[in-house]
C-alpha cells in the first residue's frame, strides 16, 4: 500500500512538472510616435515605457492550470511590423476538442510617446508612464493605468478600469455596460465632464463637483466644466459604477 501511494505521488508530481510553457522574445525598431497593437484573449499584459525607438516584447505562453488544458505546442504569437507600426496577436490555433486555451503573458517595453491599442477578452492589463493615445477594448478584462498623460478610449462590457492621470491633456472616452470605473485626476485639472450613466443611476461619485463652474443637463446627459474646462472627459454606462477622484 505504501509503495502504491509513493508511486501515485511521484506520478502526480511528474504530471505537474510536465506542464507546457513556451517563451518568445522579440525586439523591433519603432518610431517614437508610431503605434503598438496587442490582440489577445486571456492572460496578462504588462506595458512600461522608455525613451528608445524600439519595442521589446517578451511573451510566456503557458497552460492555464484548468482540467483539459490545451497544450502550448501549437500556440504562437504572430508579428506584423514596420518602422511605424508593431502588431502582435496571440495565435493558439484552437479547435473545439483541443481543451482550454493557454494563457499569454505579455511584457512589453515601448516608446513613451507611441500610441497603444489593446484588443482583449479577459486579460489583466497594467500600463505605466504612457504619454500618448491608448485604445483599450475588452469584454471582461481589467486595466490598471498608472501615471498617464495621453488620450484614452475604453470600450468594455463588464471590465474593471483603474486609471491614474498625471495630467488631463487629451480627450477621455469610456463606454461600459456594467463595468466598475475609477478615474483619478489632478485636483487642478481642467476638463469638460460629460456623463450619460443611465436613467436611474444619477451622477457619478465625483470629487470635482465643488470645482464645477457651469453645468447643464439634457435628458440623461449631464455636462459640466471643471476648473474652467478643457479636453472632454466622456463617461457612458448603462448600469456600471463610476468614481472620479481628485489627486
Amino acid at each position: 500500500m505504501l509503495l502504491r501511494c509513493l508511486v501515485l505521488i511521484s506520478t502526480a508530481a511528474g504530471i505537474l512538472a510536465a506542464a507546457d510553457s513556451k517563451d518568445i522574445h522579440k525586439t523591433f525598431p519603432l518610431d517614437s510616435h508610431g503605434s503598438v497593437t496587442i490582440d489577445t484573449y486571456k492572460g496578462s499584459i504588462r506595458v512600461t515605457t522608455w525613451d528608445r525607438n524600439e519595442v521589446d516584447i517578451s511573451v510566456r505562453i503557458e497552460e492555464d492550470g484548468e482540467v483539459f488544458a490545451q497544450s502550448v505546442r501549437r500556440a504562437d504569437v504572430r508579428f506584423v511590423t514596420s518602422p511605424s507600426d508593431v502588431r502582435m496577436k496571440s495565435d493558439s490555433q484552437w479547435y473545439f476538442l483541443d481543451g482550454v486555451q493557454p494563457l499569454y503573458q505579455y511584457t512589453v517595453k515601448m516608446p513613451r510617446t507611441a500610441n497603444l491599442r489593446i484588443k482583449d477578452y479577459k486579460s489583466e492589463s497594467d500600463i505605466s508612464d504612457l504619454s500618448s493615445d491608448l485604445q483599450f477594448n475588452t469584454y471582461k478584462g481589467s486595466l490598471q493605468l498608472r501615471n498617464f498623460t495621453g488620450g484614452l478610449t475604453v470600450n468594455t462590457y463588464k471590465g474593471d478600469i483603474r486609471a491614474d492621470f498625471a495630467a488631463v491633456t487629451a480627450p477621455v472616452r469610456i463606454d461600459t455596460y456594467k463595468g466598475d470605473i475609477d478615474l483619478r485626476m489632478p485636483r487642478d485639472g481642467k476638463f469638460d465632464l460629460l456623463t450619460d450613466i443611465g436613467r436611474r443611476r444619477g451622477d457619478p461619485d465625483n470629487d470635482f463637483a465643488r470645482y464645477v463652474r457651469t453645468s447643464n443637463s439634457r435628458d440623461r446627459i449631464h455636462r459640466s466644466q471643471v476648473n474652467g474646462g478643457g479636453p472632454e472627459v466622456r463617461l457612458r454606462s448603462y448600469k456600471g459604477e463610476f468614481r472620479l477622484r481628485a489627486r
